[in-house]
């Protein structure tokens, strides 16, 4: 359930046009956000779902061909393979923050109730 959410988000946003910033983006924020809800409800760590969910979106690709491009002093390609590379892995590093972030912040208020 939650690789094909993500993934799909990831894959339909980018044939539509988007950027890799704004499809990983949007990739992680749904697998992060599945992760926690699974999290709730089945009792366990959200780092389980996380792994599985936005581990099939880090592009693996990308470092390859641009590692590869180097080496063969393909500059320009290196430096193409390379901004998709950071592009890619900025989306999923923002998404799971932002989504972190506002779990954090409920809780926080949950917190918040219940001392008072």
């Amino acid at each position: 359930m939650l690789v094909p959410s993500a993934s799909f988000i990831f894959l339909l946003i980018k044939d539509i046009g988007g950027s890799l910033f704004v499809s990983s983006l949007a990739g992680t924020i749904v697998a992060a956000a599945l992760a926690e809800i699974l999290a709730r409800t089945r009792k366990a760590p959200s780092t389980l779902f996380y792994i599985g969910g936005i581990v099939p979106m880090v592009p693996g690709s990308n470092l390859y061909y641009m590692v590869e491009a180097f080496m063969n002093s393909d500059m320009d390609k290196a430096a193409e393979q390379g901004l998709a590379l950071i592009w890619t892995i900025l989306g999923i590093a923002v998404g799971a923050a932002a989504v972190l972030g506002v779990v954090w912040t409920i809780r926080k208020v949950k917190q918040d109730k219940l001392v008072r």
